[in-house]
């Protein structure tokens, strides 16, 4: 079951009909950098000077120059 809240009623109702979400950010594998749970999903972000690749989970350094590099 996939549920995607839009805004906070939902969040309240979803919780209110007793539907459990699971946190897919503690999965170290999730996303490269960050990591934000959303209701059944999640959302990847990146830190300054990175941007999110295509496949919307790893991150690329804007300038070329990796403060984190990835293998």
């Amino acid at each position: 079951m996939r549920f995607c809240a839009v805004n906070e009623v939902d969040f309240i109702r979803f919780h209110l009909i007793g539907i459990r979400d699971s946190d897919e950010c503690v999965t170290e594998d999730t996303c490269e950098q960050r990591c934000r749970n959303t209701i059944g999903s999640f959302q990847c972000s990146c830190v300054e000077g990175y941007e999110l690749r295509a496949d919307r989970t790893s991150c690329k350094a804007i300038n070329g120059d990796p403060l984190f590099p990835t293998p």
